[in-house]
């Protein structure tokens, strides 16, 4: 699941990434190592589509999910200086 949404998301095909990496999220256990990694594509499959509400709500869950992740940090961080929302993005 993960490598066919990762595959749709780097052929700029998110619609059909967000379906499969929503799909893989729902499939793995806590601690997965590819968790970490499809919530953050997934966020940016969101992103590339304007949907930063969407994305926004998907790094938040990638963090409960994998707390401090560097990835996840960074695409909030983009997603928030996107929104204006810079204090926060700090």
């Amino acid at each position: 699941l993960f490598n066919i949404g990762m595959t749709r998301h780097y052929t700029n095909a998110h619609e059909e990434a967000i379906e499969w990496l929503q799909r893989c999220i729902a499939q793995c256990r806590e601690g997965e190592t590819i968790l970490r990694k499809a919530y953050a594509m997934l966020a940016a499959s969101y992103r590339y589509l304007g949907n930063l509400n969407e994305a926004l709500e998907t790094c938040e869950a990638g963090l409960r999910a994998c707390p401090g992740d560097p990835e996840l940090l960074f695409r909030l961080g983009q997603i928030l200086m996107e929104t204006d929302r810079l204090v926060e993005a700090v």
